[in-house]
């Protein structure tokens, strides 16, 4: 029974994860050729594999029930879920030892393509162990989860997969850190967006130091909605910021670790109208650097605009 009750909950999960819009293509590259492979189209098969999403092998594969294809969502609220539940006689101590990924492929007959992807780790409780599944192109814009229960000797594992809702073709805004000879300037090709559309945000930076690229509330916006809880108390001023506040409550981020010198960073992002969308900025709050003007503020239009 208990078992049943994590299963809904993590149907909920799965719709959860499906709002999120960001998504990373991670090239894959596994092992071994030889695998024999069904004329099968209307299931996709889930495996777990020693190794990575990056770099997954085939020796050790462990092969799951296969998912039934996930079909469109019916409406904005309802994402029906493909479902797999599977027992494999290996303890989860063993996938939790050394590197696994649970892979889901395409279908039989397309085994060289990968459409989710999860490493298999965390904190392993008395409930069991969760794990995302991401999308590994944004053509195959499918997420979920897996959920991981010992028994023993034993493991079950329950694979949840869904199509994130239908969006129209991304909108790509090449956006520039440090450009014009201002090492904080931020320039972008928009700044006015609907709620609703997919952009896909092509951000280089072509300054001299490193950047960080966060799409969020302004800082009076946070510093106010931090009042009384012992948040920031400066709403101009980023050095006086909990930086891993502004990380947190942002609507997407790009670290300066990914945006060094002369580097292209993509990330697609979907503006909710389920979230406060009103006083956003970009900027760059690397301490000093919004103080020196690296903030562009813009505007998100809800869809009935």
């Amino acid at each position: 029974m208990r078992f049943r009750i994590f299963l809904a909950i993590f149907v909920i999960l799965v719709i959860v994860l499906a709002s999120s819009p960001t998504t990373m293509a991670i090239p894959l590259t596994h092992e071994d050729e030889g695998t024999p492979r069904a004329e099968d189209t209307d299931s996709m098969p889930v495996e777990i594999h020693p190794g990575t999403c990056g770099h997954y092998e085939l020796e050790g594969v462990i092969k799951l029930s296969h998912l039934s294809k996930p079909t469109a969502a019916v409406d904005s609220d309802v994402f029906p879920a493909a479902t797999s539940i599977s027992t494999v006689d290996v303890p989860i101590d063993d996938f939790l030892a050394e590197p696994h990924v649970v892979v889901v492929h395409e279908s039989a007959s397309a085994m060289d393509t990968v459409v989710a992807c999860g490493a298999i780790g965390g904190d392993l409780d008395e409930d069991g162990l969760a794990i995302g599944l991401q999308p590994i192109s944004t053509e195959t814009p499918v997420r979920g989860v897996a959920w991981l229960t010992t028994d023993g000797a034993q493991t079950q594992i329950a694979v949840f997969l869904i199509d994130q809702p239908s969006q129209s073709a991304a909108i790509e805004v090449p956006v520039t850190l440090g450009g014009s000879g201002d090492e904080f300037s931020i320039e972008s090709g928009l700044t006015t967006f609907e709620a609703g559309q997919l952009y896909r945000f092509v951000v280089t930076n072509v300054g001299a130091i490193p950047h960080e690229f966060v799409i969020g509330h302004s800082l009076a916006g946070i510093a106010n909605g931090e009042e009384g809880e012992g948040g920031m108390h400066d709403d101009s001023s980023s050095s006086s910021a909990d930086h891993e506040l502004v990380h947190e409550t942002s609507l997407a981020l790009i670290e300066a670790d990914d945006l060094p010198l002369g580097a292209t960073v993509s990330i697609d992002v979907v503006f909710d109208e389920t979230v406060d969308l009103s006083d956003l900025e970009f900027a760059c709050h690397i301490p000093g650097h919004y103080e020196a003007g690296m903030v562009l503020p813009i505007e998100v239009l809800d869809e009935a605009s």
